[in-house]
């Protein structure tokens, strides 16, 4: 029984990154995951190369091991082949030649939140000394204004390149200050994301959790098994349960998405079968849409298939 593909927000899942089944994510819901082409695995690849069970995922104390089942095609896992493994978040699986990548949130966020060593501005060098008169004889006349107008050419040019360097290390010092501020604010943006994280999965413990889940299973399988009316009642029971639960609410959506589908089919195949003088596949047709339907008596679908199913049982009636 194939898992469907579902959003990111799964603790743990594979992803497909090639072949048909490209950017389909798979759930990891239950202790044993089987991964292959056989449609009645979890997860299905659509790749001839690939084994009917390529191999195996199981879960336990929040570990997840590959274990190769394939008597031909070998396990392939990050490059290497290898008959058993424990996974490890980002781990490239190839199952023939499709490659899946494994994927832990809870292991992924752990490693987000590891503290971070904070970078320290270095103080720029200083500036250079003005450098020590040599002594000199003292000279009289006409070289000594030589000698003076030289030596205040030479401290006005030392003096403008001291102001110019001392601006250029402050402005070095202060870009510095101003990147560590921007990595603090990282850091702690990081730390809070992974504070939510904390709370989002401690959550998860509890019992309203549990039981909401164990609904949650329940209207998966009979999703998977086309039985929508079924697993959406499941899908509500679990959010009675617990409201926050995602996956319930992702796929309650898609549950009513499919009743609707299935709703519209049958009112047209009550159409073509009228048509057709068919009054007994067109009764059986109306009334499964009414039966979708359920209460929603004052629903336009209702009443659509409502008439037509009493017109179709009054033909019918009339033939004998």
């Amino acid at each position: 029984m194939a898992l469907a593909p579902v959003s990111p927000a799964v603790e743990k899942n594979l992803e497909v990154l090639n072949g048909p089944n490209k950017g389909q994510i798979f759930p990891i819901l239950t202790n044993q995951v089987r991964v292959g082409r056989s449609p009645e695995n979890e997860v299905v690849i659509d790749d001839p190369k690939c084994s009917r069970v390529q191999f195996v995922i199981a879960l336990s104390d929040g570990t997840a091991t590959a274990r190769d089942v394939a008597n031909k095609n070998a396990l392939v896992v990050n490059g290497k082949k290898v008959k058993q493994i424990e996974l490890k978040n980002g781990d490239v699986i190839r199952a023939g030649d499709t490659e899946l990548k494994y994927r832990d949130l809870a292991a992924a966020m752990q490693a987000y939140n590891k503290p971070q060593p904070l970078g320290v501005a270095q103080p720029g060098a200083g500036a250079l000394p003005f450098p020590s008169a040599a002594p000199r004889r003292r000279k009289s006349g006409r070289q000594e204004k030589q000698n003076a107008t030289f030596y205040i050419i030479l401290v006005t040019v030392i003096v403008l390149f001291y102001f110019i360097f001392s601006g250029s290390k402050k402005q070095d010092n202060t870009y510095k200050i101003g990147s560590d501020n921007v990595a603090e604010i990282e850091r702690l943006n990081k730390s809070k994301l992974a504070e939510q994280e904390r709370q989002r999965l401690a959550g998860k413990n509890s019992r309203e959790y549990i039981d909401a889940q164990a609904s949650f299973i329940r209207g998966f399988r009979d999703y998977q098994n086309g039985q929508f009316i079924l697993a959406n009642r499941a899908f509500r029971e679990a959010l009675a349960i617990y409201p926050k639960h995602e996956m319930a609410e992702h796929y309650r959506k898609m549950s009513d998405q499919r009743i609707q589908e299935f709703i519209q089919s049958q009112l047209q195949e009550g159409r073509v079968y009228r048509e057709r003088n068919n009054y007994t596949l067109c009764s059986a047709a109306y009334r499964k849409a009414m039966d979708a339907l359920g209460d929603n008596k004052l629903d336009d679908k209702y009443k659509l298939a409502a008439s037509g199913f009493a017109e179709c049982e009054t033909l019918l009636k009339g033939r004998f």
